[in-house]
């Protein structure tokens, strides 16, 4: 089954974000006072990077408007063999797994290469990633091109502020919904006989009935005979017929083990299929390649990886050892990535009659992406302890995208004193020890004093107020002094906020922040400052905290400043989401909220 860590093969590559500049949405930060934050693009070198000198000239200080952007963490980089990750920290080029930042997709399209990195499309053009219109409000698991149009396929219900269930294209400038689209995610994308075929585990498709697979004609959804009885999560196109794999076991009533061809009109078996299930499929020398968790394809012994020939299956050597989550063909070349194991390479070609691995040991990883793209081999990788990797292989080296970044997520970011504020969980930006956040004056990175100690803690928000940084996040100590989830910064070290701000979740008790009518205000899911109950949003005079009486507001996530007025965003104690206003005496509605009710 395909999970939300990119644990399956998308059978696509992914390429992560250069240094660009991030928004998440919960914890993208408020305005500083009455004015609005500057947007990001006014910033913008043309390699990606934050002009702080023009930030600087501008007299700013406060947050930046980061809406549609995303920096990404760096991870380690790896050495000039074949091995995968070593042990420095580089750039900017894996998703952040702490905010779903899995790339799942990838394909190339309008000669670009166009990936997926939390539900927002970037495409790489003239040497720099560049985002694709906007953002999806959900995961994507699948990119095709048909006719000229780029087809984006998942779990989402909004594409480009279009209403687009599970499916959308997109024109080069706006977005398109396909029919009524699907009941269920979309796994998988390609091109058939002319048609758009799109299947994954909905059962509807437009406004009938249609099996985990069905056809786009351009007008409307159908169905692909009876379907499957279950996931679908690979499609290829071999000597004329269109080839299905995943979790189910039959098509109608035929039984079919995993895999099966459809020929316009009906559905027929491979032999007798493979004994568990196909995750990946590719085209090599003539044949069709599958890989997956099977240890055997019609009744043939086949280690993870077989290959049918239109009439029958074969072994391709002894497979190796493991079950293949990937498959790509490069310039004729077959490659293969294994899942998890307890031992092995990552990545191995064939070379027929072996497979030889492209890759030292590494246990804890698995290949969730690989793209053949300008001749070269583009690989993902994904590790038990939750990290992501991309790299290239050139046909004689492995390598990656090169640079000083993050060990871990990247939460907030705001302009304070004429430098750049990065806060998140990370322990290091590049070399430097960072304790969760650091500051970057356009050359190099410094520490705010030891920051946080404790590995498990974090910081989401990030506000200037009163000439002072604020942090708020999941700490209880921060440079060595006792703070309660929120401090101070004053230019040369770190204070309390009176108690601070607590509560019983395990999560942020402080998620947001913002200056507002001469005080600094806090938003989360804390209840309460030493003795005194806190009702999710409080107020800070400069030696007390003050309740605001959110009432149902059990967790804030988002605070600004509009008209005057102080508005929060979060959820009530039902878990709807909700926004309000606050006027400095009494909460009020926002005309009928988000849900017109």
């Amino acid at each position: 089954m395909r999970t939300h860590h990119g644990l399956f093969c998308f059978r696509l590559l992914m390429l992560a974000l250069l240094f660009t500049a991030i928004s998440s949405a919960g914890l993208v930060q408020a305005v500083a006072g009455d004015v609005p934050p500057p947007a990001l693009d006014s910033y913008l070198l043309p390699d990606g990077r934050v002009d702080l000198d023009a930030l600087r000239a501008a007299g700013y200080q406060g947050p930046v408007n980061f809406d549609g952007y995303r920096l990404a963490p760096g991870t380690r980089m790896p050495v000039s063999d074949a091995k995968l990750p070593g042990d420095e920290f580089w750039i900017m080029t894996f998703p952040d797994p702490t905010l779903d930042g899995s790339a799942s997709a990838a394909v190339v399209w309008d000669d670009q290469l166009v990936v997926v990195v939390s539900g927002v499309l970037y495409r790489w053009t003239n040497g720099n990633w560049e985002i694709l219109n906007a953002e999806i409000n959900g995961w994507a698991y699948a990119l095709a091109v048909h006719g000229d149009d780029l087809i984006v396929g998942g779990e989402f219900t909004i594409a480009g502020g279009v209403v687009a269930n599970r499916i959308a294209r997109f024109d080069g400038q706006d977005w398109h919904a396909l029919g009524y689209g699907m009941n269920d995610r979309v796994e998988a994308l390609t091109t058939y006989g002319g048609l758009l075929v799109a299947a994954g585990e909905f059962t509807v498709a437009g406004a009938g009935y249609a099996n985990r697979i069905a056809a786009w004609d351009g007008l409307a959804w159908s169905p692909l005979g009876d379907g499957l009885n279950d996931e679908v999560e690979a499609l290829a196109e071999y000597d004329g017929m269109l080839y299905t794999a995943g979790d189910f076991t039959s098509a109608g009533p035929m039984i079919v083990n995993h895999i099966a061809a459809w020929d316009g009109d009906s559905w027929s078996a491979l032999a007798n299929g493979t004994d568990s299930d196909v995750q990946a499929l590719a085209v090599h020398d003539g044949r069709l390649i599958a890989g997956g968790n099977f240890s055997s394809a019609g009744m043939v012994p086949a280690h993870g990886v077989a290959a049918w020939n239109g009439g029958s299956w074969s072994a391709l050597g002894g497979g190796f050892g493991d079950w293949a989550t990937c498959l790509a063909d490069v310039d004729g070349v077959l490659y293969a990535g294994r899942g998890y194991s307890s031992g092995g390479a990552l990545i191995y070609r064939w070379d027929d009659p072996l497979w030889t691995p492209m890759t030292g040991e590494e246990s804890d990883l698995e290949i969730t992406v690989m793209l053949d793209y300008a001749g070269l081999l583009f690989i993902s990788a994904y590790s038990w302890d939750g990290d992501h990797g991309m790299y290239v292989f050139d046909g004689a080296e492995w390598s990656g995208l090169v640079g000083d970044g993050f060990s871990d997520s990247i939460l907030a970011m705001t302009i304070y004193d004429g430098d750049l504020i990065i806060a998140g969980e990370f322990t290091h930006a590049g070399n430097i020890a960072a304790g969760c956040i650091v500051r970057w004056d356009g050359t190099d990175w410094y520490p705010l004093g030891s920051g946080l100690a404790d590995d498990d803690d974090w910081i989401v928000a990030l506000a200037v107020h009163d000439g002072q940084l604020y942090a708020g996040g999941h700490f209880s100590e921060i440079g060595g002094v006792p703070a309660r989830n929120i401090a101070c910064w004053n230019g040369s070290g770190w204070s309390a906020l009176g108690y601070g701000l607590d509560g019983y979740s395990e999560y942020s008790p402080v998620r947001a922040l913002v200056s507002h009518d001469g005080q600094l205000v806090a938003g989360g899911e804390f209840e309460y400052s030493g003795a005194d109950p806190m009702d999710g949003v409080a107020s800070w005079n400069g030696a007390s905290w003050t309740n605001l009486e959110a009432g149902s507001y059990a967790e804030v996530y988002a605070l600004a400043v509009y008209g005057g007025d102080l508005i929060a965003g979060g959820y009530d104690i039902n878990g709807y989401d909700y926004i309000a206003g606050h006027d400095g005496a009494d909460w009020y509605s926002l005309g009928t909220g988000l849900y017109g009710s």
